[in-house]
């Protein structure tokens, strides 16, 4: 049997989603999940929970978080015994303990790596790499990394800095995509009066999304429509009305969402992809939507695939002013977009990710279990 411990498995939530959608793909047939809060229609999974506990959204309550998990887990100690546990880094911290219990109860563990801490805390502007805080969160995290049998990241970048920085035998780490699929249960005529650039997700430290506004209220061109749609509390003062839309999106307008866009556009701050990955952009490939990506610096590995592939922009300080009067020209917008789609086309291999996503998951766990 495998146990999936996360911190919110929701659909409202970032990891939950995607850990859903995993766990209903790979049509196990047995699953236990440990998760401060969980919301699911399905009722076959064995579940262990605080009902009714919401996410926090304060730095206190991510730590109280933090114990919550480990009591939950020590509570629930018995059903870890002889099982595969997969566990995510949401919350932080989290395999320390579950290592811990790998020695003694005879279980596996594979850890599920959205993004790399105490890395985060840095490009967040939290913490600065020379905190004593810093170099003790990093000897934690190494013995983590170091004592689980497998990690799974999600790109490229990821498994350079596991290697690099915490020095993670490279037969260890397995790199699967976050390739999941969204649908619509029924069809939606699309109208469109202008070209739709859209954002959808979370906006958190390590998005620069003070960089991506700049350029959008540089832009005069009325032909086209920004939009951002976020539940994030720390861009809400920042942003016009017309083009914030507060809250995160249903599956269906997600989705609906994604068919009206023209543009999708991703933010990352400098150096962000070596210790977190943009998952939205599978989504975002999936449907073959044109991407504008915002990186102040970086000539990064999400930026060295829209060029290889000519599938979107990569939006940097040396550009930015190019690209402002191109988007102030409608005709050179409708050429650009024309031209990306025609790319798409060339790239049949983007349809078959998400079924090589599943079988790897499926050989992880026949190994490792």
């Amino acid at each position: 049997m495998t146990v999936f411990i996360n911190n919110h498995t929701t659909k409202e939530n970032g990891n939950g989603f995607y850990l859903l959608d995993l766990i209903n793909k790979l049509n196990l047939k047995s699953i236990k999940i440990i998760s401060l809060s969980y919301k699911n229609n399905n009722k076959k999974y064995k579940v262990f929970t605080f009902q009714g506990k919401r996410k926090s959204k304060n730095f206190l309550g991510k730590i109280v978080e933090i114990f919550l998990m480990y009591y939950l887990i020590f509570k629930n100690l018995n059903e870890l015994r002889n099982e595969t546990i997969v566990f995510t880094s949401d919350p932080p911290m989290l395999g320390l303990m579950l290592v811990l219990i790998s020695k003694i109860s005879k279980c596996n563990t594979i850890f599920w790596c959205q993004d790399i801490f105490p890395n985060t805390l840095v490009v967040s502007n939290i913490m600065g790499r020379n905190n004593i805080f810093f170099y003790l969160l990093k000897l934690i995290n190494k013995f983590i990394y170091n004592n689980v049998d497998k990690i799974i990241t999600i790109s490229s970048s990821m498994q350079k800095t596991l290697i690099k920085d915490y020095k993670v035998n490279k037969n260890k780490i397995s790199v699967i995509e976050n390739w999941n699929l969204v649908y619509l249960k029924k069809k939606i005529k699309i109208k469109k009066n202008k070209i739709n650039i859209f954002y959808n997700g979370n906006i958190g430290l390590v998005h620069d999304e003070q960089f991506a506004l700049s350029f959008i209220r540089q832009i005069k061109n009325d032909h086209l429509n920004f939009k951002i749609f976020t539940n994030s509390q720390k861009i809400k003062k920042k942003l016009d009305k017309r083009i914030l839309h507060e809250g995160f999106l249903s599956e269906n307008s997600f989705h609906e969402c994604l068919l009206k866009s023209d543009f999708q556009m991703i933010f990352s701050k400098p150096s962000a992809l070596n210790y977190v990955y943009p998952s939205k952009i599978y989504n975002i490939l999936y449907y073959r939507k044109p991407i504008i990506y915002f990186n102040k610096n970086d000539n990064d590995e999400i930026s060295k695939f829209l060029n290889k592939y000519k599938i979107g922009i990569s939006i940097n300080s040396k550009n930015k002013k190019k690209f402002i009067n191109l988007f102030s020209d409608i005709q050179q917008v409708k050429a650009l977009i024309k031209s990306y789609k025609n790319n798409y086309k060339k790239l049949e291999f983007l349809k078959k990710k998400r079924n090589i996503s599943i079988a790897k998951w499926k050989d992880v766990l026949e190994c490792v279990g």
